[in-house]
């Protein structure tokens, strides 16, 4: 969940259940999570269960491979365990050179669906509040 915050013509949202940090124009983050926006951190299963370097893979009812009804982490590149927080340094080393490159496209990627993500839920968000204004005048 999020959290939209203000601060005179200031607006951003606090994600995963963070306060606002008004003084500051950043976010109070709650547990594993961090960043200017609480945006980093483990990410949480249907079940509970937190992946830290890795994503979820959830029980599919419909998947005949999927022999256990619990999530399990499918692990990055470089990482194992059962929450993906053993690091492997052979692996991370024999990428090394080329994670910057990839890292750097991969985050870009994702900064930019996320970002324009919050613009669109924001332009959602005023055109219906203008909406629900202009039907209160009437």
């Amino acid at each position: 969940s999020y959290k939209v915050c203000e601060l005179e013509t200031y607006q951003w949202f606090c994600l995963n259940d963070s306060t606002c940090d008004i003084p500051n124009k950043r976010c109070e983050c709650k547990g594993e999570f961090s960043g200017v926006f609480c945006g980093k951190g483990p990410v949480s299963c249907l079940d509970g269960l937190l992946c830290y370097n890795g994503k979820c893979r959830d029980f599919d009812p419909f998947n005949p491979q999927m022999t256990s009804t619990e999530s399990v982490c499918k692990c990055h590149d470089g990482y194992s365990g059962s929450q993906c927080l053993t690091s492997t340094s052979e692996k991370k080393e024999s990428k090394s050179k080329m994670m910057p490159q990839n890292t750097k496209n991969a985050f870009t990627i994702v900064g930019i669906s996320v970002g324009s993500t919050l613009v669109t839920a924001f332009l959602c968000f005023s055109v219906y509040e203008m909406y629900l204004r202009k039907q209160s005048n009437h």
